[in-house]
């Protein structure tokens, strides 16, 4: 019962195919907090990275600035070689996934839709 990474579905919260994700020198800061600062990885397609830090430590920020929720200050961050902000500095390239603030009762969800509502 192994998983397709490789099919391309309709349904946009399943994976779709594995991108290589690079991210170089990336840093970001909100007001006098420095919550990354010259942050560089790669991933290959398939590789599975685990980012294992305190609490506080930007693991939330380096997420969001990955899927597009959020761009950096400074560096550049990559998927399959395209930008994920045309100039790191401004707007996504792309529209950011949208996030519910509405709480949600996840005993009742499949787990399809409990995947688009993860909190």
């Amino acid at each position: 019962m192994g998983s397709d990474l490789g099919s391309v579905t309709s349904d946009p919260f399943r994976l779709r195919s594995a991108a290589t994700v690079s991210v170089d020198d990336v840093s970001r800061r909100f007001g006098t907090i420095q919550a990354l600062s010259h942050v560089s990885l790669n991933v290959a397609p398939g590789e599975v990275l685990a980012v294992t830090v305190r609490s506080g430590s930007g693991k939330s920020t380096l997420l969001n600035l990955i899927g597009g929720l959020d761009h950096p200050d400074g560096g550049r961050i990559r998927i399959d070689g395209e930008p994920v902000c045309q100039d790191e500095r401004n707007s996504p390239t792309r529209k950011p996934a949208e996030r519910s603030t509405t709480p949600t009762n996840h005993s009742t969800l499949t787990s399809s839709e409990a995947s688009r509502h993860p909190h």
